[in-house]
């Protein structure tokens, strides 16, 4: 896996950015009004740091496609492994 450069819908071009959020983001096969039972795919958040995640955004189709746990990329899995290790 790499860069995501088309859009799988609309065949338009991606931009690459980054996906914030207030907490770890969590999925849920139901839609829910809490997050009890809900598996957390992404980690990183804290009181002081937003988890985040590199993202591919297409304006067209109102999308946003992102890694999440071990299937990462490596080479973001090692941006991310690098930056942690320098706090």
């Amino acid at each position: 896996m790499g860069t995501i450069e088309n859009c799988p819908i609309c065949g338009g071009k991606m931009k690459k950015g980054y996906l914030y959020g207030r907490s770890d983001f969590q999925w849920s096969i139901k839609k829910k009004r809490s997050t009890d039972g809900m598996e957390t795919i992404t980690h990183g958040a804290s009181f002081f740091r937003a988890a985040h995640t590199e993202a591919y955004r297409c304006y067209n189709c109102k999308m946003v496609l992102f890694f999440y746990g071990e299937d990462k990329p490596r080479e973001e899995k090692e941006r991310v492994n690098s930056s942690t290790k320098e706090r």
